[in-house]
């Protein structure tokens, strides 16, 4: 299945960048008010964002949100696989008209 693939990963690397996203947030609205008196603050507040991201993945709701976007990567999938072979049936009969026309010239 590979938009379970495809849908999985990028869900993962979605909550990665959310999670350090407001840990980076986080530490650097902290670091601007208070120095570094609580080194690995932004850390923390990221692995909690990411622990929560993950949690909500995990819910009926979350689930729901993953399935559609599967379902969604499928069409994608299968809709190119669509589009890519109109393409190589038109490039197919373009250089078999192409070389027919060649050859005709010698016959």
């Amino acid at each position: 299945m590979t938009a379970d693939l495809i849908v999985d990963f990028g869900v993962g690397a979605t909550a990665g960048v959310a999670s350090t996203a407001i840990g980076a947030g986080t530490a650097a609205y902290v670091g601007a008010s208070i120095g570094s008196v609580v080194p690995g603050l932004g850390t923390a507040v990221g692995f909690g964002a990411g622990l929560v991201i993950t949690g909500l993945l995990n819910t009926e709701a979350g689930q729901a949100f993953t399935n559609s976007l599967k379902k969604g990567t499928n069409k994608a999938i299968e809709w190119g696989r669509e589009k890519g072979k109109e393409v190589a049936d038109t490039v197919k009969k373009g250089a078999k008209k192409a070389w027919d026309t060649v050859t005709g010239l010698f016959s």
